[in-house]
């Protein structure tokens, strides 16, 4: 977090205005998910918060349901990572939480589908046991872009529970679920933002949604 920050200050001169709000906005929420050790809920809030500053640029990448403004996003980020600190974290760091958490169920969105009768049964375990498939040739292949793609639908699935008031605060239930996503979520956050770091000389970065204005 502190190396960061550090290499935000010594370079923000070159940046753009753009790409330094946005990272000064990531980086505040990830210093504050940082100090939520005790609080799984509002930890993970934080990490989304520090996702979303650094990657949305208008509200319908917020409903993305097929994926593809993150999938670009994704892209971006993976080729601009010569050193393959992305690479290193998804299958040296994080393989065990990523399979595990692919794998989880409760984090799939289709069993709450089944469970608020929008699909039967069936429909849910079907496309449950698809993605599993999925989720092994992935692992098969290393395929690192189609790991993240299911890592961040099941971390969507989690935030919206969360976000629209699908779980008690502080739930033990929750805690387990709220610990791996957080583990995951900084540990790539933090790869994210240094790339970006790297290379934010180059990046013809987007004005943020909610740009700092002042209104007369």
């Amino acid at each position: 977090m502190y190396l960061l920050e550090e290499i935000f200050k010594k370079h923000k001169h070159l940046y753009s205005v753009n790409f330094n709000l946005r990272m000064q906005r990531g980086l505040s929420w990830l210093r504050k998910a940082k100090e939520l050790d005790d609080d799984a809920d509002l930890r993970f809030v934080s990490l989304w918060i520090a996702f979303n500053a650094i990657y949305i640029e208008n509200l319908h990448e917020v409903f993305d349901e097929d994926q593809q403004h993150l999938k670009q996003f994704l892209l971006r980020l993976y080729q601009l990572d010569q050193e393959q600190r992305i690479e290193h974290c998804v299958w040296e760091r994080c393989s065990q939480a990523m399979e595990d958490w692919s794998n989880n169920p409760y984090v799939y969105q289709k069993l709450w589908d089944f469970q608020n009768q929008n699909i039967d049964e069936q429909s849910w375990k079907v496309h449950f046991h698809a993605d599993q498939q999925r989720v092994q040739h992935a692992f098969a292949q290393k395929n690192t872009m189609e790991l993240l793609l299911i890592i961040f639908d099941r971390l969507s699935t989690l935030h919206n529970q969360i976000m629209h008031g699908g779980s008690t605060c502080n739930s033990v239930i929750m805690r387990k679920h709220l610990n791996t996503a957080s583990q995951i979520l900084m540990t790539l956050l933090t790869r994210f933002m240094l790339v970006l770091l790297e290379h934010g000389q180059a990046l013809d970065w987007k004005k943020p949604f909610y740009p700092v204005i002042q209104v007369c």
